[in-house]
């Protein structure tokens, strides 16, 4: 992703203790965004290439808040 692209959420993130289906939906459509720029890159053979989207969503889902402001200060 380059430095000048801006990936907006359109609802705010849900809270650590929110239903896991509502962090797992809100963290998909994130990690998406995030994520759709990396096809472009060349893996390794041990490396699926679903394995860096899984790895964000497994993140995300324990605080989807803390994930964005992260993700945020990243980008």
């Amino acid at each position: 992703m380059n430095a000048h692209t801006t990936i907006t959420t359109p609802i705010e993130a849900p809270s650590a203790d929110a239903p896991l289906e509502m962090r797992q939906a809100w963290c998909a459509m994130r990690v998406s965004a995030l994520t759709a720029d990396d096809s472009s890159e060349a893996l390794p053979d041990d490396v699926r290439a679903s394995q860096h989207f899984e790895t964000e969503l497994n993140y995300c889902k324990l605080d989807p808040q803390e994930y964005d402001r992260q993700t945020r200060v990243e980008g």
